[in-house]
C-alpha cells in the first residue's frame, strides 16, 4: 500500500505543478503558458494562439501561425474538388461495366482525306524538286 500511495502523492505534486504553471483571466477565455521568451495566450473562445514578448515598451503578443487553418483551407478545396469531379462523372454516359463509356473514335471523312492526300502530295513534289535541282550552280 505505501507503493500506491507514493504513486498518489507524486501524481499530486505533478498536477499541482502543472496547474500552477498556467494562468486565466477573469473570465476564463484566456490562458497564459510561461516561456523562456514571455508567454503563450491561448483564446478559450476562438483557439488562437499567441506568442507574447516584452518589448521596450510593454508586452507585445503576435499570432502563431495555425497550421490548422491551413489543413482546413485545403480540405474544402478538395471537398469542392471531389463534389465537382462526382458531379461531372454522374453526367457522363456510363458504359454497361459502370465506367464512363470513351466516345467512339471518328475516322475523318472522304474530303478530309483527299485533302490531306493531296497536300502530303504537294509537299512531296516540292521536296523531289528542290533535290533535282543543283545547289550554287554545281551538279548533283
Amino acid at each position: 500500500m505505501d507503493g500506491f500511495r507514493a504513486v498518489v502523492l507524486a501524481a499530486s505534486i505533478l498536477a499541482l505543478a502543472v496547474g500552477g504553471a498556467f494562468a486565466q483571466d477573469r473570465d476564463g477565455r484566456f490562458t497564459m503558458v510561461p516561456t523562456p521568451e514571455g508567454f503563450l495566450r491561448l483564446d478559450g473562445r476562438t483557439g488562437a494562439v499567441s506568442q507574447c514578448v516584452k518589448r521596450e515598451a510593454g508586452f507585445r503578443c503576435d499570432a502563431v501561425p495555425d497550421e490548422r487553418h491551413a489543413l482546413q483551407d485545403e480540405i474544402d478545396r478538395l471537398g469542392r474538388e471531389n463534389a465537382e469531379l462526382r458531379a461531372r462523372l454522374e453526367a457522363a454516359p456510363q458504359s454497361s461495366g459502370g465506367t464512363a463509356a470513351k466516345p467512339a473514335p471518328s475516322l475523318p471523312s472522304e474530303a478530309e482525306l483527299d485533302r490531306a492526300l493531296t497536300l502530303m502530295e504537294r509537299a512531296l513534289r516540292r521536296f523531289k524538286d528542290i533535290m533535282r535541282e543543283p545547289q550554287d550552280g554545281k551538279p548533283l
